[in-house]
């Protein structure tokens, strides 16, 4: 597991060695959107879990598995959001074991109106 700070630009993060396109787009002020789509050849189960606050509280998850590429998309209150959060990406692993796999760290103010998006175009 690795922990990176979130780009503020639209770029590829490395996500376990996978590639994943990030992107930013205008969103409803008051609210971070989330959205998750994978390339077609990208079949295993593959989430985005966001998470805020010092006990880490989940509060909101984005997957995608077999056919389904999304997009799938979640927006969360900027309300419920502390000052730390971050994203747990997700992925099946040996024998399709869901493993969490690296985290990136975001200031949600920082988000807040926008569309972020993830396209996972490697697996």
């Amino acid at each position: 597991m690795a922990i990176f700070a979130l780009p503020h630009k639209n770029t590829t993060i490395k996500v376990d060695g996978d590639d994943v396109a990030l992107t930013y787009g205008a969103g409803e002020v008051g609210y971070i959107t989330i959205s998750l789509s994978t390339a077609q050849a990208v079949t295993w189960w593959k989430a985005v879990d966001t998470i805020s606050g010092v006990y880490d509280q989940s509060i909101g998850l984005v997957e995608t598995q077999d056919a389904d590429h999304g997009p799938k998309t979640i927006k969360l209150a900027i309300s419920k959001f502390t000052d730390s959060a971050h994203f747990v990406f997700w992925k099946a692993k040996f024998l399709g074991i869901h493993t969490p796999t690296d985290h990136y760290y975001f200031v949600p103010d920082e988000l807040n109106g926008k569309v972020v998006g993830f396209d996972w175009k490697t697996a």
